[in-house]
């Protein structure tokens, strides 16, 4: 994984993303207190802070997209194991 320094911890409002960012963004928006998990094919991902967040609790590895000011830190766990990743 890069350096931390490499990573965007927040998503730059003036900045246009893909539509699946754009969604991403605005619904972290309006629950910025909670971790989203959003579901991509067989997977639920995390970006930004909630990936680095995620990565550390669940103790699955950061990985990063590529972005024009940056990477963008992501994270996952395939959809089936969701169960075993939340506690009780």
């Amino acid at each position: 994984m890069s350096k931390d320094k490499d990573l965007i911890s927040k998503p730059d409002r003036n900045k246009t993303y893909t539509p699946m960012m754009e969604h991403f963004i605005s619904v972290k928006d309006s629950q910025p207190d909670a971790i989203l998990l959003y579901r991509m094919g067989d997977f639920y991902e995390t970006f930004f802070e909630d990936a680095q967040i995620v990565s550390k609790e669940l103790n699955i590895v950061l990985t990063a997209r590529a972005s024009d000011d940056g990477k963008i830190p992501m994270a996952g766990i395939p959809h089936h194991a969701l169960e075993s990743y939340l506690p009780n």
